[in-house]
């Protein structure tokens, strides 16, 4: 049965200073050189915040990056969109103007025949009426 005191227990687990005793150290120079050169614990801890805090900010980065790159896709669709509804409507123009032409054309050659008949109608009119018996019988 092993029995430690609490003191004989924590003193094999206790730092030694041994090396801050030395003639070195005991220039302010010198422990200021020493120290600036190892982080402390916060700054150790702020930089690993930090660290953490870019590597979630390259993560945004890149979100942000994909969605432009999204915008832009969606916007060159609607363009491309936009210009083929266009087309479309501008052939649907041009369809409905040959349309258009085809039945001008149409109208004017009735009218040319509706013409045609009233100046025959005139004609009869004026002709002598033995002529017109003719066509009456």
């Amino acid at each position: 049965n092993c029995k430690f005191t609490h003191k004989k227990w924590d003193a094999s687990f206790r730092p030694t200073f041994g090396v801050l005793t030395k003639e070195a150290f005991k220039d302010p120079a010198v422990c200021k050189i020493m120290v600036d050169q190892f982080p402390t614990p916060g700054e150790m801890s702020h930089h690993e915040y930090v660290q953490s805090a870019d590597s979630s900010l390259k993560g945004y980065e890149e979100k942000v990056v994909g969605v432009a790159g999204l915008e832009l896709q969606v916007s060159t669709l609607k363009k491309q969109e936009g210009k083929k509804k266009i087309k479309s409507l501008t052939k649907s123009l041009d369809d409905l103007h040959a349309k258009v032409a085809r039945l001008s054309a149409t109208l004017n050659q009735a009218t040319l025949l509706e013409a045609g008949k009233d100046e025959e109608i005139l004609r009869l009119k004026t002709t002598s009426p033995e002529f017109a018996s003719i066509f009456s019988d």
